[in-house]
């Protein structure tokens, strides 16, 4: 089986569920030493026109690949974005591939599609759906987002679901971990964009402090970005200082700690070592946050809002809790009112659940299934 990747890799200025789903795809294909080839495309840069030279050089990549294995490759792996910018970029790799006659499958990660279809003009509308038309397959990450490409021919055939998935501990044993309420350990492991509702959970930090007389040790792990759906902050540059001014000004220096982007053993660590991960979001490209799946391995207890499909993947008083976004108050209520017995109860929990519904062997077999099934 000889087919072609397009996507973009994780690196040091870039770190997104797609990427690290990506990077897991690549490694595993390795591993099993599965024919393939892949072209990344790098997003390493703020000017769209430094972009738009990387997609063409992509598009060169791409042309010449299919031109040097005429009749061997059959398939191709795309994986989409949700931005203009992207869609351009996914355009010329559709068409390419329509021309050369592939097999195209598409994989969406995020759950915001069908509202970034409905915001363009009419006439961009109908390039959209004529691009999707010539995919073979639509991935999306849960039956939630099922109907986000009702617009393409055929989308109920097309489209088929794939949840997320990470890898397992070597040692199958579950994770207990000493839970201390007084002193409780929280991760906010993502990107610090403000519609994913860090700034709720550093307000909590000092709600707990000063309401509940509990010092909790409070992680931030991830870049300062900003989005469209920003409200507060109208640089990042801005919402930096607020963050640290904050911790100052509030006497948080021994209970905040901003690590910036972590990876590799340090993320591992810190999942080992808290006992809750929040992601209180409203994010408009939510999906199906790795850092959850993260969270639930390592026994995490959860505590999200019950936005997109987050609803199935923290199970109220079971895995963790939901709040509203934009709560503070009630994230430092939930934790507040944690006892020993419900921390053990719902951390073994958490790791049943992910071993259920997010091993990524089973999301790597639905994977190549899907290859297999295009490739004939």
């Amino acid at each position: 089986m000889k087919f072609v990747l397009m996507g973009v890799k994780s690196s040091p200025k870039n770190i997104s569920g797609q990427s690290i789903c990506f990077d897991m795809l690549l490694d595993e294909l390795k591993k099993q030493m599965i024919p393939f080839k892949y072209i990344t495309v790098s997003v390493d840069t703020d000017s769209n026109f430094q972009k738009v030279l990387e997609y063409l050089t992509a598009c060169i990549k791409l042309i010449y690949f299919y031109m040097k294995t005429m009749g061997k490759s059959k398939i191709i792996y795309i994986a989409v974005a949700q931005s203009r910018l992207g869609f351009y970029r996914d355009f010329m790799f559709v068409w390419i591939s329509a021309l050369f006659g592939k097999k195209i499958v598409a994989h969406l990660h995020g759950g915001n599609f069908k509202t970034f279809y409905l915001e363009q003009s009419p006439f961009l509308q109908k390039i959209i759906k004529k691009t999707y038309d010539q995919c073979d397959c639509i991935i999306v990450l849960s039956r939630v987002y099922t109907d986000l490409f009702d617009f393409v021919d055929n989308y109920k055939e097309k489209v088929k679901v794939v949840p997320n998935g990470i890898p397992e501990f070597d040692n199958d044993e579950s994770i207990e971990k000493k839970y201390n309420p007084t002193r409780p350990v929280i991760l906010y492991l993502s990107n610090l964009i403000e519609s994913k509702g860090y700034l709720d959970v550093l307000h909590s930090s000092l709600i707990l402090k000063e309401k509940y007389n509990i010092s909790p040790q409070v992680y931030f792990c991830g870049n300062f970005l900003s989005n469209s759906d920003d409200v507060t902050f109208d640089s990042v540059e801005k919402a930096k200082d607020y963050f640290h001014n904050f911790v100052k000004e509030n006497k948080l220096e021994d209970n905040v700690v901003y690590k910036g982007l972590v990876q590799g053993e340090a993320k591992d660590q810190l999942l080992k070592n808290a006992d809750f991960l929040t992601l209180p979001t409203n994010y408009n490209a939510e999906g199906q946050p790795i850092s959850l799946i993260e969270g639930l391995k390592n026994g995490c207890v959860l505590i999200t809002t019950q936005y997109r499909d987050i609803q199935y993947m923290n199970l109220d008083k079971e895995t963790g809790f939901f709040v509203n976004y934009n709560d503070p108050e009630a994230i430092a209520e939930m934790i507040s009112n944690v006892n020993e017995q419900d921390f053990k109860r719902m951390s073994l929990n958490a790791q049943k659940h992910f071993k259920n519904s997010y091993s990524f062997i089973s999301h790597y077999n639905n994977i190549i299934k899907i290859f297999h099934e295009y490739s004939k």
